[in-house]
């Protein structure tokens, strides 16, 4: 087993990306250990979210954070109820504060002059299988979800639009700013709003960018060499959904926003739902690879609700009450010393 002393300073420094390849490895072996050592990982995690209040700053005293939190976890280890909190909480969030600047620069009408204004962006990361939430220098609230990743300037202050980038899956409470309209950035498209709440779910591994619109009301954009393009504007209780690989976008009425916000209250809902989307879904919550070796599985469509169950208890219960088989293949190391995902094979009965 790893020094613990070691292991503690391998663990805040990872929480700033600061650990080298070599340093990586060694912490994520020393996780893959035991459950007890992940549980361990989950309560620091959670006490280091704590003790910095998720509070943005662009300086980090990583010497004087890891005693605050050392002195917290007696002798590094994990009390029972720790455990429970963290189940009931299951947030990790990582916090990362990026070396790149953007700069602006305002030209006079005469072209003369050049002024430069600096932005630090933050980087905020969500562990797969937890959630988090945050406050934006405006007072905007942001819950991400599994594996997804939000940036956005440590302040809106001389910008013309609030803009966050977005990777993943993301809830959003938008304070209302007419000079100011907030923009969602995805990899494709992005959603233009004044004040409102709404959901945007815009993974790598899906074809879709979907945004689901609780209140208020929101535009899809497209930007091309810096002018916008709207494509769609939603009112309350609409789905949009903007096809990455054809530039199709659709939208429906929707008599609940439930299934896409269940997982800020760390629920995996489905609703009618094809296994395309039960596939996407706890590929993005669990960090795995599902393959559907059977076609006839795609005429199936699914509804469910599952609280806190982990994937293994997932699969057994979609087995029981459909017809699906599973196989689930080990992560195994690579020639790297990094370890491959988890595999899922479902096959029909």
């Amino acid at each position: 087993m790893q020094d613990k002393n070691k292991i503690s300073n391998l663990l805040i420094r990872s929480f700033t990306d600061q650990l080298t390849v070599e340093e990586y490895d060694v912490l994520n072996k020393w996780i893959c250990e035991s459950s007890e050592n992940r549980k361990e990982f989950e309560a620091f995690s959670l006490i280091w979210n704590k003790s910095a209040e998720q509070a943005i700053t662009d300086r980090i005293d990583l010497e004087s954070s890891l005693k605050r939190t050392k002195s917290r976890i007696p002798e590094f280890r994990v009390k029972r109820q720790w455990i429970r909190y963290i189940q009931q909480a299951a947030a990790i969030l990582f916090i990362s504060v990026s070396l790149s600047y953007v700069y602006y620069f305002l030209a006079g009408r005469n072209h003369q002059a050049k002024i430069a204004d600096q932005f630090v962006y933050q980087e905020v990361k969500t562990a797969f299988g937890m959630h988090s939430s945050l406050r934006l220098p405006d007072s905007t609230m942001v819950w991400l979800n599994s594996g997804s990743t939000l940036k956005f300037p440590l302040s809106f202050r001389n910008q013309k639009e609030r803009k966050v980038i977005l990777h993943g899956e993301g809830y959003f409470e938008v304070v209302k700013n007419e000079k100011h309209p907030f923009i969602v950035s995805t990899e494709s498209v992005d959603v233009k709003v004044l004040g409102t709440s709404f959901n945007v779910m815009a993974y790598d591994n899906t074809s879709n960018v979907t945004v689901a619109l609780e209140k208020g009301r929101v535009t899809m954009i497209n930007e091309i060499n810096g002018q916008y393009k709207d494509l769609i504007t939603l009112n309350p209780m609409e789905v949009a959904e903007y096809n990455t690989e054809e530039k199709i976008v659709s939208s429906r009425k929707e008599k609940s926003m439930e299934k896409y916000t269940a997982w800020k209250e760390n629920r995996i809902m489905f609703f009618n739902d094809p296994i395309e989307t039960v596939v996407a879904k706890l590929e993005n919550w669990y960090n795995v690879d599902i393959i559907v070796k059977s076609e006839i599985l795609t005429r199936y469509h699914f509804t469910a609700t599952f609280i806190d169950e982990s994937l293994e208890q997932i699969l057994k219960l979609l087995s029981l009450s459909s017809p699906i088989d599973f196989k689930i293949i080990p992560a195994s190391k690579n020639a790297d010393n990094s370890f491959s995902k988890r595999k899922i094979i479902l096959t029909a009965k």
